[in-house]
C-alpha cells in the first residue's frame, strides 16, 4: 500500500482526470495497458469506461499511470498488435516521427530523434 504522499499525488492525478473528463492509461503488471476515462476510484481501485466496457482495475497491479494521448496514429509498418487496449502511435505527432525499439512490457519508451531527411541534408 503506497504511502500518504504517494497516495496524496495518486488521488490528485485521477481527480484531476476525472474533473476534466480526459483519459488516462493504465499500465499493468502483467504487460496490458488500458485506456479510459476515470469514472471512479478510491484507495485500491480505479473504474475505467473504455471504448468497449467498463473497467475495475486494482491499484496494486498497475505498475503506472499516465494521461492518454488524444490523436494517436499507428507507425509506419503496419504495426497492429497488442492487447486491444489503447493505441501505439507514441511520438508521432504532426508529421514528426520518432524511432522506438520494440517494448516488451507495454511500458512508454523515451523518443529518440529521426535521422535528417534528405531534404533537411541538403540544407
Amino acid at each position: 500500500m503506497p504511502n500518504a504522499p504517494q497516495r496524496v499525488y495518486q488521488d490528485r492525478i485521477l481527480e484531476t482526470a476525472t474533473k476534466r473528463n480526459r483519459p488516462i492509461t493504465v499500465y499493468l503488471k502483467n504487460g496490458v495497458h488500458i485506456k479510459g476515462r476515470v469514472l471512479a476510484h478510491d484507495m485500491f481501485t480505479i473504474l475505467l469506461e473504455t471504448d468497449k466496457n467498463k473497467t475495475l482495475v486494482y491499484k496494486h497491479s498497475a505498475t503506472s499511470i499516465f494521461p492518454a494521448r488524444m490523436n494517436h496514429r499507428k507507425p509506419h509498418g503496419g504495426h497492429g498488435g497488442g492487447h486491444g487496449h489503447g493505441s501505439h502511435g507514441r511520438g508521432q505527432h504532426r508529421g514528426h516521427h520518432a524511432s522506438h525499439g520494440p517494448s516488451t512490457d507495454g511500458a512508454p519508451q523515451s523518443a529518440q530523434p529521426s535521422p535528417p531527411s534528405e531534404h533537411q541534408a541538403e540544407q
